[in-house]
């Protein structure tokens, strides 16, 4: 349908899941709908060429991440991800967090003010060591305390430590296929990961 769409706004779009339980479903049904026609209008069975996804104030819920999850896990060019003002919370995170380590050419991600406490930031972090091409993070406005920030240390000294061993080529194990073909491919991109509110 667009072979060549690169660039996918959704900005403000409304995919918010209500709490009671009659308005849950109504509003579920008319997620589903509008998320996978969405979704299937652009995917069509075939790899997307997207490469910059802004979902910024979406009401982007656990049970919309859940709907869109292999949609954005067939985004293989996809370098910039906007989910900024969703209500992402802890639980939506550890439906992000593992697709984050699938998006192999994702450069910067933006969470800015999604609602994001220490639970949270540990699943990210979690995958951040897999995330290869990252450079930048945006987390500012959310509800990260010492507890998130050590999260975010431990990560990173884990990605120090994994690039000293493969300098070394003394890593302990046998390495995975895919993490030798990364290792071969360069170092962690790393650049910037901003936390002001």
């Amino acid at each position: 349908l667009f072979p060549q769409l690169e660039d996918l706004h959704l900005w403000g779009s409304d995919f918010r899941v209500e709490e009671e339980k009659e308005e849950e479903q109504k509003r579920e049904e008319m997620l589903e709908s509008k998320s996978i026609a969405a979704a299937a209008a652009l995917h069509e069975g075939r790899p997307l060429a997207v490469k910059y996804l802004r979902l910024w104030n979406c009401q982007l819920s656990a049970a919309a991440l859940r709907l869109w999850k292999p949609y954005l896990l067939s985004l293989k060019q996809l370098r910039s991800l906007n989910l900024s003002y969703n209500p992402l919370g802890d639980e939506e995170m550890k439906e992000l967090a593992e697709c984050l380590p699938h998006l192999s050419q994702l450069e910067d991600i933006d969470l800015s003010g999604c609602k994001i406490g220490n639970e949270g930031l540990r699943q990210l972090c979690d995958v951040l060591p897999q995330m290869f091409s990252l450079q930048k993070i945006y987390l500012g406005q959310n509800l990260i305390g010492c507890e998130g920030v050590e999260y975010l240390a431990d990560a990173l000294q884990a990605i120090q430590l994994q690039e000293r061993n493969s300098r070394n080529g003394s890593e302990d194990g046998e390495k995975k296929e895919e993490e030798e073909e990364k290792a071969k491919s360069g170092k962690y991109q790393m650049r910037e990961i901003n936390l002001r509110d």
